[in-house]
């Protein structure tokens, strides 16, 4: 195992986790661009009043096995003792902050000359299938990190199901 020394974007405490904390995270790079976090590591953030405190793991200053995380776009992964990967996600949604839960959704579809009614019909289908349906008119930054996920899964289904 390796350690990823200030392999956060904030050098202060942030969340309830001390910059100690937060830099004994180990892990190892799979590939290009991926970490994986042990699940002793995950549960530690457990509480700590975000949904998953991993994306503070979101590199953008450090380095990790001689890779300059300022210049990737890592993804965090989850794995138990073992290493078998029990969860991973990229760090960032790519939602766009001004537009509701629905329109993200319909977004590509927009883009794709879908006329609006059937726009509607297919984000609002995909919206409930991601279990989001009362957050349809909610902006993204009234939503958890796990509700964005479910945003763009649904925006990326609603474009080629």
């Amino acid at each position: 195992m390796n350690t990823a020394p200030s392999a956060g974007r904030r050098s202060r405490p942030r969340a309830g986790l001390s910059r100690t904390t937060r830099s004994e995270i180990t892990g190892e790079l799979l590939g290009r661009g991926a970490i994986v976090v042990t699940a002793t590591d995950a549960r530690r953030r457990a509480g700590s009043g975000r949904p998953a405190e991993l994306p503070a793991l979101d590199p953008r200053s450090g380095q990790f096995l001689g890779v300059d995380l300022g210049h990737t776009r890592a993804r965090v992964v989850v794995a138990d003792a073992a290493h078998e990967i029990i969860a991973s996600g990229v760090t960032q949604y790519a939602l766009f902050p001004w537009l509701t839960v629905r329109r993200n959704v319909e977004f590509g579809l927009r883009t794709a000359g879908v006329p609006r009614q059937r726009r509607r019909e297919i984000a609002d289908r995909f919206i409930e299938l991601v279990g989001l349906g009362e957050f349809a008119e909610a902006l993204p930054k009234t939503l958890s990190g796990g509700m964005k996920q479910r945003v763009a899964i649904a925006r990326a289904y609603a474009v080629n199901p």
